[in-house]
């Protein structure tokens, strides 16, 4: 489970998942609001801001680079990810390369697909192998 961030000038709570998940759009919608000359209030711009932040952080899995402003915000620990192949996991696993691709699918396992290619989560398949899901 993510840690939520706290944005003190709305008030509200959101997760680092979703901060990546609406970044883009948020972002998007206030530049447009601020080239076409409308009023927008400072926190808001502050709170879009550090989502954006926040979820590019996230969606990169890097460490946080945060500005003098937003040093109040409790920051998460990123690891970063140790990827093996699909015919490593299915090794370490005493599975087929078949049913491992089946388990990505599902969200059993962790993992990327980019084209037509998974990169499997080391943790993931060592958190399986113990009977227990891995944490992402």
């Amino acid at each position: 489970m993510t840690k939520p961030v706290f944005i003190p000038a709305a008030g509200v709570l959101i997760g680092l998942k979703e901060c990546a998940d609406i970044r883009l759009q948020l972002t998007r919608t206030l530049d447009a609001a601020l080239r076409n000359g409308e009023q927008v209030p400072e926190d808001t711009i502050e709170s879009v801001r550090m989502l954006d932040t926040v979820g590019a952080a996230w969606a990169n899995r890097s460490k946080l680079d945060l500005s003098s402003n937003l040093s109040s915000l409790d920051t998460p620990s990123f690891d970063p990810v140790d990827w093996i192949s699909v015919t490593t996991a299915a090794e370490q696993l005493s599975r087929t390369r078949q049913a491992v691709t089946g388990l990505l699918s599902r969200g059993s396992l962790h993992g990327e697909r980019s084209d037509r290619t998974w990169r499997v989560c080391a943790k993931s398949v060592a958190a399986r192998k113990e009977g227990r899901k891995c944490q992402h």
